[in-house]
């Protein structure tokens, strides 16, 4: 299965059933469009593998002092999630790393087409 078909394509489907749930914390909009893919559901460990979870830490996360951590069991399945640090000390990955995750993000929206 090529990259494009395995992520699917997206459409818009009218109000989101969860919409109460989504005010409830504060959404502004009590109508929210559902979003509804067509294509695989992706286990979590693969927000790794596409570069997405670097993304997230990097650009939400790592530059207020905070790291994102996803913790997984030995066959490395996601069982769960927490926050680190104080918001004091910015954290970075190493560049080798950096890149990597980089492209691996780059391929998957290219994919996407």
């Amino acid at each position: 299965m090529s990259p494009a078909t395995a992520f699917g394509r997206c459409s818009s489907v009218g109000r989101a059933p969860e919409a109460r749930y989504l005010r409830r914390f504060g959404s502004q909009s009590s109508e929210r469009n559902m979003v509804v893919c067509e294509g695989e559901v992706h286990p979590f460990a693969e927000l790794t593998e596409h570069g997405l979870l670097w993304l997230i830490k990097t650009t939400v996360f790592h530059p207020r002092g905070m790291a994102l951590v996803v913790h997984t069991d030995g066959d490395g399945v996601a069982l769960g999630w927490s926050i680190r640090g104080n918001g004091t000390e910015v954290f970075t990955f190493d560049d080798a790393t950096a890149e990597r995750q980089f492209q691996a993000f780059r391929e998957m929206i290219e994919a996407l087409g």
